[in-house]
């Protein structure tokens, strides 16, 4: 009978420990550490911080905090601010758990974050406040239909493209409207 410092010396065990270093450095399977769990301050539509660390909703993207779009009446509206004040008001006291999913295109961590089993996201996305990046997953695109066909929050109206923010820096914003996706 082996006891078990016989299977910490040899064996399978040992060949992991000696691994870990290198999957760490190529940025192997995710780890405890890769998950943040806490309430979470709403930055924007697509931004939170929990626990003094900022983390990007992954595969999706809302209007910044202080952008404007026009509403189905041709109004300015604060769309930003709308997504922000609805994603804290889902949220409200309770406690989110959010799974790296890496870096975005700014550097900016990004996670699947949920609430309960809810990914927020998907009900960012659902509920017309923040867009599918399509270059990034692919899971929201449904999701984004459902809201564009239904006319909800941004889909009412005419605003400038956030997924194009960090991608067009300098050129002129993309604009998306109810009558075209």
């Amino acid at each position: 009978m082996r006891n078990s410092v016989d299977g910490i010396r040899g064996g399978a065990w040992a060949r992991t420990l000696r691994a870990a270093p290198l999957l760490l450095a190529l940025g192997g399977p995710a780890l405890a550490a890769d998950t943040v769990q806490g309430r979470p301050t709403v930055i924007d539509g697509d931004t939170l911080q929990v626990g003094g660390t900022l983390i990007g909703l992954y595969g999706v993207a809302a209007p910044a905090a202080a952008q404007i779009c026009q509403d189905a009446e041709g109004a300015n509206i604060r769309c930003g601010e709308r997504a922000r004040r609805a994603l804290a008001r889902h949220i409200g006291t309770g406690e989110i758990v959010c799974e790296s999913r890496g870096v975005d295109r700014s550097h900016r961590p990004v996670a699947l974050c949920r609430l309960g089993r809810e990914d927020l996201a998907a009900w960012m996305v659902r509920q017309g406040h923040a867009v599918a990046d399509k270059h990034v997953a692919e899971a929201y695109n449904a999701d984004e239909t459902r809201a564009w066909a239904a006319r909800r929050g941004l889909w009412a109206g005419v605003f400038e493209d956030p997924t194009t923010r960090s991608r067009e820096a300098g050129r002129s914003p993309a604009h998306r409207t109810a009558s075209a996706q």
